[in-house]
């Protein structure tokens, strides 16, 4: 690689002048001719510096309809056997940001939803949610009994797992909707708990949330009391667009990115965990863990196979 290096342009941090608008660009865009042009970054990298985080052990997590858990952290990435996440570089800081990506978080709510079209479909999404909320809230932490693995689409973080396949375990024939309902909403929350575990632990600090699934403050709670930390939802949506316009401000010479995001005044939502209910979900993650690895194992079996049931749809 040593003999690539004077092919490539030297790296640069987010926010520096990178140049200006050409004439020709002007002209075709309407925009003034010399506007400044800054250093980009990745979305998500954007959205962190939006919420004004650059200091290790911060994190932030996405419910959007895939999950995300960003860990900032000054350590390199630890040797992993399997590729658990992607490592990327803060935009402004020296700080590295670990990205673990399960890939169903609010998708498994809407797909509940789906399944239930004449009680819960058919309706606006906060109507949807209003009902969902409404069936959750009648049942105990831990769903009666009933743990819910979501891997829809398959598994990217904590582990990687194209083929396997979400499962609900613990059904009897007393288990209702309202317990299933609970059970993916705690199933999402602890898929975002399992990945800071399998990295390195739980956060010792407050916890920034985005994402539709943020927009539910009972999923919201549930996720502080699974995590066991203070869980922050912000009540604007657009924090990569505003780290995107503060690293175009720094550009500028407006000032640092990262401070001029702080500056900004947002009103936000924070849910403390429940000590009880916390200690619960400790005791709720073990069992997790243990299906998770239970189905794993078992879908290295059904592999062994080499096919699924028959007249089953090919996961692969």
């Amino acid at each position: 690689c040593a003999d690539l290096a004077p092919r490539l342009p030297p790296l640069r941090r987010a926010g520096e002048l990178l140049g200006g608008l050409s004439a020709q660009a002007a002209r075709a865009t309407g925009l003034p001719a010399g506007l400044p042009v800054a250093v980009g970054t990745l979305d998500l990298a954007a959205m962190i510096v939006g919420m004004g985080m650059d200091r290790p052990g911060q994190t932030m997590m996405i419910m959007g309809t895939t999950a995300v858990v960003n860990i900032l952290t000054a350590r390199p990435p630890p040797a992993r056997p399997a590729p658990l996440a992607a490592t990327v570089l803060h935009p402004t800081a020296d700080v590295a940001i670990r990205v673990l990506a399960p890939s169903t978080g609010a998708a498994a709510f809407d797909w509940f939803a789906s399944l239930h079209p004449a009680s819960l479909g058919g309706v606006p999404p906060d109507e949807v949610a209003r009902r969902i909320n409404a069936l959750v809230e009648q049942v105990p932490v831990g769903a009666n009994g009933v743990s819910f693995l979501p891997y829809l689409n398959g598994a990217r973080a904590p582990f990687v797992a194209a083929v396997i396949r979400a499962m609900f375990h613990g059904m009897s024939s007393a288990s209702t909707k309202a317990d299933l309902g609970r059970a993916v909403m705690e199933g999402a929350a602890l898929s975002l708990r399992h990945c800071c575990v399998e990295e390195g632990g739980l956060p010792d600090a407050p916890v920034q949330l985005t994402g539709g699934g943020s927009r539910n403050p009972v999923w919201d709670q549930i996720i502080a009391d699974v995590i066991g930390q203070s869980v922050i939802v912000s009540e604007g949506s657009d924090q990569g667009l505003w780290g995107a316009a503060c690293i175009g401000a720094a550009a500028a010479g407006a000032g640092e990115p990262v401070a001029l995001a702080r500056a900004r005044r947002e009103r936000s939502r924070r849910f403390d965990p429940d000590p009880a209910r916390a200690r619960l979900y400790d005791r709720l993650f073990d069992r997790y863990a243990a299906l998770s690895r239970g189905l794993r194992a078992m879908q290295r079996e059904l592999d062994s196979i080499g096919s699924d049931a028959p007249g089953g749809k090919d996961a692969r």
